[in-house]
């Protein structure tokens, strides 16, 4: 039912998860805009990373405030924080769209039009944006921490599976859904689409009580003395166990974040091809991501009476140690064991790229012309790759038996509209891709499938570790527990480990046009692998502390479970 008489924690646990998709989705058309202006040259190159970094300090000063505030009337702190960004977000919806100039990713000997310039307008664009990211950011802290808590205070043997759920939405939004959001779609209709399901959430909460009612009838009420805000934050500052798993919970957001945010460019980098954004290959990418619910389900189900009856932090605390290393060892196998056998890319040496002599006449100005490999042939029929169509000097499209091919390419020895040459269509767009595409696809798909497992792991770290943290804090600080883990998850993640990944970037650079990074060098692999790989052995070497500590309260006799139980 859509608006149910009575309270069910799986009722609440969908508007929380839909609010959560919604609220991602925000984010990610937030981050659209912005790399739009900024490749068409109306905002200057490093503001899609100041953006972030500026957004995640202001949730972060926020976060642990937010958290505690309305914990006495939940339903109120939920419906208060899902009304802030279905609001905010409609300050998008006026913002006049970006006039585009008119460009060719052919070669053409005409000079293409220049790009926009920062203005008036586009301060006033880039203030919105920023406002809108901001509220977002401070709304997803509270509707993640008081939903938490309010479900806690209802049934708390049931929580690891809520956490687990709302962790998968989170993540799994921010890998599927900027493949989904296409910019065709304007996005005044996107930014609509965020403001109905969250109004949809807020109709549906006012029916729930203000606070959660209990699950058993001998259930005890929250105290609602010694709640204030300093109080609360001490006595979380003071559990040493909960920062460590804050610490641990920290170092693998990180490394999977600026992973995450540089696959594309691994791939470009390791295989020399474009990974799918339309069709088959794309939608078998998105589905593969819903098989992640999977385990975390049977994880959350393990850990409901009367399968288990004590949620036992030593046992669980070494499960997230063991999870934290095969991450950290896939990171290596993805970056440093995956191969296959490369074409060379013309005027690429490895480590710099220069334009070849042969379309130099070509007026190619990005972001028209990015890395968009072609094969053209050579005199002797070898396949060479170049960087995109225009620096292969290709001046057509053609087709031929419903298939686009790109011909008169002066980089080739000869034209043609596809002839195949060992398995490969060289002179043609029909595959768009480079010569070692076929060589290389089962590769990218097994890239993929591990990055994956990966993501998978870090989820079920994330799922017993966020309970973790709630039950090593007093029942009266979990909403702001919760709220400090995420201000310590941000600042690590969105701040410090952006920033050393954008330094990476920066420094790992072989092609850029305009200041935006193109195509990284060879060693662009090995240094995201080894930073990454050593974020999660880092947080599982403190998990591994973590574990010998509370096995050693174990063995002086000390009761490990929930005292809620």
């Amino acid at each position: 039912m859509m608006f149910p008489s009575n309270f069910t924690p799986r009722f609440l646990r969908a508007i929380l998860m839909g609010a959560v998709v919604a609220i991602t989705m925000a984010e990610v058309i937030i981050h659209m805009m912005l790399n739009d202006y900024i490749q068409y040259g109306a905002l200057p190159w490093y503001i899609g990373d100041v953006a972030i970094v500026a957004i995640s300090m202001v949730e972060v000063i926020l976060a642990p405030p937010v958290s505690w505030a309305g914990y006495g009337r939940r339903r109120s702190a939920l419906i208060s924080w899902l009304l802030v960004p279905a609001v905010a977000v409609l300050l998008l919806v006026p913002l006049p769209p970006l006039e585009l100039p008119e460009g060719n990713f052919l070669c053409t000997g005409a000079p293409q039009e220049s790009l926009l310039s920062m203005n008036a307008l586009s301060s006033v664009r880039l203030a919105f944006i920023l406002f809108v990211g901001a509220c977002c950011a401070v709304a997803r802290q509270g509707i993640w921490c008081h939903g938490i808590a309010y479900l806690d205070e209802h049934r708390p043997d049931a929580i690891t599976m809520h956490f687990g759920l709302l962790v998968t939405t989170r993540v799994v939004g921010l890998v599927v859904l900027p493949k989904i959001l296409f910019k065709e779609m304007p996005y005044w209709l996107q930014a609509l689409g965020v403001t109905g399901p969250l109004m949809l959430s807020v109709l549906q909460l006012i029916k729930l009580p203000q606070q959660a009612p209990p699950s058993e009838p001998d259930m005890k009420v929250m105290s609602m003395t010694g709640r204030g805000y300093l109080q609360s934050v001490t006595r979380v500052m003071q559990s040493k166990l909960a920062l460590s798993y804050m610490v641990i919970m920290s170092l693998l957001a990180a490394s999977v974040w600026g992973f995450g945010w540089y696959e594309k460019a691994l791939i470009r980098t390791m295989y020399h091809v474009v990974p799918p954004t339309f069709g088959a290959g794309l939608i078998s990418d998105i589905l593969m991501y819903h098989i992640v619910v999977i385990p975390v389900m049977l994880i959350g189900l393990k850990q409901i009476p009367p399968i288990r009856k004590v949620f036992n932090r030593a046992t669980n605390s070494a499960i997230t140690f063991k999870l934290n290393v095969l991450v950290g060892f896939l990171y290596l196998v993805i970056t440093l064991a995956l191969d296959c056998k490369l074409c060379p890319i013309e005027g690429f040496d490895g480590f710099s790229y220069e334009r070849p002599n042969c379309s130099e006449y070509c007026s190619c100005a990005s972001p028209w012309n990015g890395f968009s490999p072609v094969c053209v042939g050579s005199v002797d029929l070898t396949p060479v790759t170049f960087v995109n169509p225009c620096h292969a000097g290709c001046q057509k499209i053609e087709e031929f038996a419903g298939v686009e091919y790109l011909t008169d390419c002066t980089c080739g020895q000869y034209n043609m509209t596809g002839i195949e040459v060992n398995g490969t269509w060289v002179g043609g767009h029909g595959h768009g891709n480079s010569c070692s595409a076929f060589s290389c696809f089962g590769v990218v798909g097994l890239h993929q499938f591990l990055f994956l497992v990966t993501v998978t792991l870090t989820i079920l770290s994330f799922q017993l570790q966020g309970v973790l943290i709630l039950r090593e804090v007093d029942h009266r600080d979990r909403s702001v527990a919760l709220g400090l883990a995420g201000s310590l998850i941000t600042v690590v993640t969105f701040v410090v480990g952006h920033l050393a990944y954008f330094f990476i970037g920066v420094l790992t650079c072989a092609w850029s046009e305009n200041n935006i990074c193109l195509l990284q060098n060879n060693t662009f692999p090995t240094m995201l692998g080894a930073v990454s790989a050593s974020l999660a052995f880092t947080s599982s070497l403190i998990g591994c502390v973590v574990w010998v500590i509370l096995k050693r309260r174990d063995a002086a006799g000390e009761v490990d479970s929930d005292n809620d139980m």
